[in-house]
């Protein structure tokens, strides 16, 4: 009970995970942004629900057909057997009935791949806590008793599993109750193919039995890295296994990244670490392994694999724990002592640059913490793609109107909507007398087939109008109020299609919110303690006793924190840059800005590629004074002081603004 109250039930540890929770909620609420298409929805998962018959009887009839192909019929072959399976297992769903629904919510929490960083956060976290007597001198005296080895052994895997399976409940149930709040109606006791992400999922499973099937998954991927770096907390110093296991993590999500999912090393891209705790719906796609020639299923083979591989781990530490009886030193520590001895008598001299990048870098853990957020901004960013919102009755009439927006273009703007409404008078008036023509002939007793395809033609072509008008509306709306202020100010605006930049700029304002909020939560975690580290470790005055202590290491520093900015800033933000490239071009970049509907009252007359370098610039500005900011609170207080004022004073005050809390 007492190791239960000093590593979870304390007060740093509450507030760490307070604060960690409230910055989960927040990046989640990002996540759930209406410009990005989560699942698809309207007439896309209506489509999905009634083709859902006919796609299960199409892979019957495909399994059929492939069994009678002389190339695949070998009865002792992979390839037959997988198909035999595959047959049986599309067989145990096709009795289901997909349900149309609300499914955004619940599939934002299955995309938010956050949630897991914070639950494998926390187990690592708890595994630290573990050496608290190494590091206050008492390994010794623990170790010298049988409760010392076995017992704390047994209480601290009880301890760790409870941690990381609490955290899995508050984090994604927390989510879940958002989600819910954002997108209400999503009726979790539809089966769970009703979603079209799952719709391969084998198994009678409704939602909600899926997503608490997929909580428990990760809570066991968390759980078995996490007994894997604390047995390996026996063997090797803690520096050395925590960059271990950074690299492990690493390779995982290059086997996971690399390896394509039909080649001969699928095994490790499925059978992965990475993949089982930070991408369960990659397991929602039907796919077989070939294990030992016997076709398995991924989620079932990785269950397995997690499963033994973390009683196998419970097993080993509680054994190599109650075994590992005090000693001054281990062998493996001697042999890299005397291997980091060697290396450094034989090195270069580094710079005092050198010294300080390593310092931040490495010992303070900077590159990691940047290398880790940068990503998670990334894969918030390509989750899910940019939706086309632009109707085709409007882009045409940007390129048939395309140029310099005068009182002549707008005056052909209005000739032309003239000539479609008249054509639609006199089509209404021809519609009417075929109508008549039509009940004269019914009353005759005539044929009215031919009148009949001369209506509907003449109805699509009403129709067709309207809807040319209708976006002609919307360009000429445009154009009036470009020709407004080129007037007003004597500036020459362009008539552009302006869709992409309007989203880049303007529309898109949770990614935009979402990204200033991983900057600052960079800059703040990796330049907290880079002033605060000399004051730590009683260096401060002697350091300020040198003119190069004063003055040189104060450049260097500030030299690193405007490259961490600068990177951090231009990596995080523009992914939504080429995010947007991808669905919509940026074109036209020489023209004004002001060409722009919602930049129009930009004061200075520059193009649109001046203007985004200016906007990008202004972003790394920012980033700058923050850096600025923490920098200065950093050299007056400790690195856990500097990051609960960046943490209270700077992100959650912007991360609820950006909510409109």
């Amino acid at each position: 009970m007492l190791e239960l109250k000093r590593i979870l039930w304390n007060g740093k540890t509450m507030l760490l995970f307070g604060i960690l929770l409230l910055l989960h909620g927040i990046f989640f609420v990002f996540q759930c942004n209406d410009e990005k298409s989560i699942t698809p929805i309207g007439e896309e998962l209506t489509a999905y629900i009634d083709g859902y018959d006919d796609y299960m009887t199409s892979v019957q009839d495909n399994v059929v057909m492939m069994k009678e192909n002389p190339l695949f019929a070998m009865d002792d072959s992979f390839v037959f057997r997988n198909l035999i399976k595959t047959g049986e297992d599309y067989a145990k769903i096709s009795d289901i009935t997909p349900v149309e629904g609300e499914n955004r919510g619940i599939m934002a929490v299955f995309q938010f791949t956050l949630s897991t960083f914070i639950l494998l956060l926390t187990g690592v976290y708890i595994v630290l806590c573990f050496l608290a007597e190494r590091q206050k001198g008492l390994y010794l005296l623990v170790r010298c008793t049988e409760r010392g080895r076995t017992v704390l052994s047994l209480q601290r895997i009880g301890i760790l599993c409870l941690g990381v399976f609490g955290a899995a409940l508050i984090l994604y149930g927390s989510i879940f109750g958002i989600s819910s709040v954002i997108f209400p109606g999503c009726d979790i006791a539809r089966p769970v193919q009703s979603i079209p992400e799952l719709g391969s999922v084998i198994g009678h499973y409704s939602i909600g039995e899926y997503f608490v099937l997929y909580v428990l998954r990760k809570a066991m991927g968390c759980l078995f890295a996490c007994l894997l770096l604390y047995f390996c907390m026996s063997l090797f110093r803690s520096s050395f296994c925590i960059v271990a296991f950074f690299l492990l993590m690493l390779g995982e999500y290059a086997l996971y990244a690399f390896i394509i999912p039909t080649g001969k090393w699928s095994v490790f891209k499925y059978i992965n670490l990475y993949t089982y705790a930070f991408c369960g719906t990659d397991y929602a796609n039907y796919y077989n392994l070939n294990v030992f020639g016997n076709p398995m299923n991924i989620v079932g083979t990785s269950d397995v694999f997690v499963l033994i591989g973390t009683v196998v781990l419970v097993l080993v530490c509680m054994l190599q724990y109650a075994r590992q009886y005090p000693r001054s030193e281990y062998r493996t520590l001697k042999i890299i002592e005397k291997l980091r001895v060697f290396v450094s008598r034989h090195k270069p001299s580094c710079s005092l640059m050198t010294w300080e990048l390593k310092k931040v870098m490495l010992s303070q853990k900077g590159l990691f913490i940047m290398v880790i957020l940068i990503y998670l901004a990334y894969s918030a960013s390509v989750e899910s793609n940019y939706m086309d919102f632009r109707s085709k009755y409007v882009t045409h009439w940007y390129q048939d109107f395309a140029g310099e927006i005068t009182e002549e273009s707008v005056k052909s703007m209005y000739d032309t909507r003239t000539e479609m409404e008249e054509d639609i008078e006199r089509w209404q008036a021809s519609l009417l007398l075929q109508e008549e023509y039509k009940i004269k002939n019914l009353m005759m007793g005539a044929d009215t087939g031919m009148i009949d395809r001369f209506i509907q033609n003449l109805q699509e072509a009403i129709q067709e109008n309207e809807r040319q008008i209708a976006g002609l509306n919307v360009v000429l709306l445009q154009a009036e109020e470009g020709l407004a202020y080129s007037l007003k100010t004597g500036r020459r605006v362009m008539l552009i299609d302006s869709g992409s930049y309007e989203l880049l700029l303007h529309n898109d304002k949770q990614t935009i919110s979402r990204n200033y909020l991983y900057t600052l939560l960079t800059v703040v975690l990796v330049m907290s303690g880079v002033m605060a580290c000399e004051k730590a470790s009683h260096m401060e005055m002697l350091l300020h006793s040198l003119y190069k202590g004063r003055m040189q290491t104060l450049v260097r520093k500030v030299l690193i924190m405007l490259g961490v900015c600068i990177v951090t800033t231009l990596s995080v933000h523009l992914v939504q840059y080429f995010q947007i490239g991808e669905v919509l071009a940026f074109t036209d970049k020489e023209v004004l800005v002001q060409s722009i509907p919602c930049v129009r009252n930009f004061p200075f007359a520059i193009t649109i590629g001046q203007y985004l370098y200016f906007i990008y610039g202004v972003r790394v500005v920012m980033s700058v004074l923050m850096g600025s900011a923490v920098m200065y609170i950093s050299s007056k207080f400790s690195r856990i002081t500097t990051l609960a004022f960046g943490v209270f004073l700077l992100i959650i005050p912007m991360g609820l603004v950006a909510m409109r809390f």
